[in-house]
């Protein structure tokens, strides 16, 4: 999910409001002397947004959520820095936003809840790191076709977000049939979304026939 406790929902919701509040002038103004127009803007105001939204909320609010986290849920006595030691527990970052609860702490006496969530944290990041290393023995040990498809698949994904943003081709081409269709704008999400899925669909196609030959083989 996009958040993993409640605080970090509401928390994730205020950054991204702040986010927001800060983009609507700078639109207003650009809108205003008309300084603006095509994909380059759309562009360069989705960076903005992010870069935004993941400032305030890496700098912040992302250890705010991991204090009240641990604070008014598991009944934890600790510090601000403290805190900012459990994040990858409490509020990891996308894509992996899998997280520790830690609900046994809740009971235990109240001078060992931080020091048993370190070591909870260490090994959870030990057994991530083991994994981490496992999958890049074993794209170092595949054969070149599946390290080929690999590289193109994600090298397509990069192309097919900055296509559908910056309306390049092959998602000007969905602009295109758009307006012709009777459309007045384009929709760089659905443009991206339209394009992902198929070749989503056909990189999983591949990759399990060329792992299936090869287990045959």
């Amino acid at each position: 999910m996009f958040w993993s406790h409640k605080y970090d929902f509401v928390l994730k919701l205020l950054s991204l409001a702040i986010c927001i509040g800060l983009l609507i002038p700078i639109l207003n103004s650009l809108d205003s002397t008309g300084s603006y127009s095509g994909r380059w803007y759309v562009f360069g105001m989705m960076a903005i947004a992010v870069v935004l939204f993941m400032g305030s909320y890496l700098l912040l609010f992302r250890t705010i959520s991991t204090f009240a986290y641990a604070k008014f849920t598991l009944k934890m006595n600790l510090s601000f820095h403290q805190a900012r030691t459990l994040n990858n527990a409490y509020t990891p970052l996308l894509p992996h936003n899998k997280w520790l609860p830690m609900q046994e702490l809740r009971d235990m006496p109240d001078d060992t809840k931080y020091e048993t969530a370190l070591a909870i944290l260490q090994q959870w990041e030990d057994a991530k790191r083991s994994e981490r290393n496992a999958k890049r023995t074993e794209f170092a040990n595949a054969p070149l076709a599946l390290k080929a498809l690999k590289i193109l698949f994600g090298a397509l994904m990069v192309w097919i977000f900055i296509a559908g943003v910056a309306n390049l081709p092959p998602c000007s081409y969905i602009t295109n049939f758009i307006m012709w269709a009777g459309g007045d704008r384009y929709y760089p999400m659905l443009n991206i979304c339209l394009l992902i899925l198929p070749v989503a669909v056909v990189y999983k196609s591949i990759d399990a026939q060329i792992k299936r030959r090869n287990a045959d083989d």
